[in-house]
């Protein structure tokens, strides 16, 4: 298969549906959760209302607590909400719009396996927060959370706008993601990373995320933000 030129390339990512909920958060939730005041019956009502948030913090507490033991999964939103913790539902919050859309680009591509990756950037961006709060590193809008969400984005890109160059490459496993980077430059001339970049670079995403997403698989070269690619994993 021929592999297409930087000018197809970028003409293809640049039809690519924007994300558009990418700075959004749900106003009421998130004044709840900042409020020292609110209980977690509060915040557990907001959450109520929003049936795809409703779903995302089902899902997450049983996925992180309970992984497939049936019998203990959680099925209430306040006692979840509890599990969780307040900055947890908060990072969700700002994740779903997000997630949300991604979902329908991902049904754009009948062989992307959009559940698996939606349930990987949101763990990749908990974990992601997690590791920069230990080296007492703060981002401001959400910077970390949201490079840590969206890190892979390049791979679902590519399923939309080369979708037999998609299949080709990711139909068999490689030994590292190194080697699967380098398979990606071969038959499509950009990796996913690189992709993902210069798609957010084009809808305006700050810096120093573009930077990290870029060099997220090789944090060494990062220039804007080299502690931040280098704490998604």
């Amino acid at each position: 298969m021929k592999k297409p030129s930087d000018f197809l390339l970028i003409e293809r990512i640049n039809q690519c549906p924007k994300l558009a909920s990418l700075k959004s958060i749900n106003d009421t939730l998130k004044d709840l959760l900042d409020s020292e005041d609110s209980f977690v019956s509060q915040i557990a009502e907001v959450i109520r209302l929003d049936p795809s948030l409703t779903t995302r913090v089902l899902d997450l507490v049983n996925s992180i607590f309970f992984g497939s033991k049936d019998s203990a999964r959680i099925s209430g939103v306040e006692e979840a909400s509890i599990f969780l913790g307040l900055n947890r539902i908060r990072d969700l919050t700002a994740a779903t719009p997000v997630i949300e859309e991604i979902f329908k680009l991902g049904k754009k591509s009948s062989s992307f396996p959009w559940v698996d990756f939606w349930k990987h950037s949101i763990g990749t961006a908990i974990l992601t927060r997690e590791i920069l709060s230990f080296a007492e590193e703060e981002f401001e809008h959400e910077a970390d959370y949201v490079a840590g969400l969206l890190h892979n984005l390049g791979i679902l890109i590519l399923a939309i706008t080369f979708p037999d160059h998609f299949s080709e490459v990711y139909k068999k496993e490689y030994k590292s993601y190194l080697e699967l980077l380098e398979t990606e430059k071969e038959r499509i001339g950009w990796d996913h990373a690189k992709i993902g970049a210069y798609y957010l670079w084009n809808h305006h995403i700050s810096e120093e995320v573009v930077d990290s997403i870029h060099w997220h698989n090789q944090p060494s070269e990062a220039r804007a933000s080299p502690k931040l690619a280098s704490a998604i994993q």
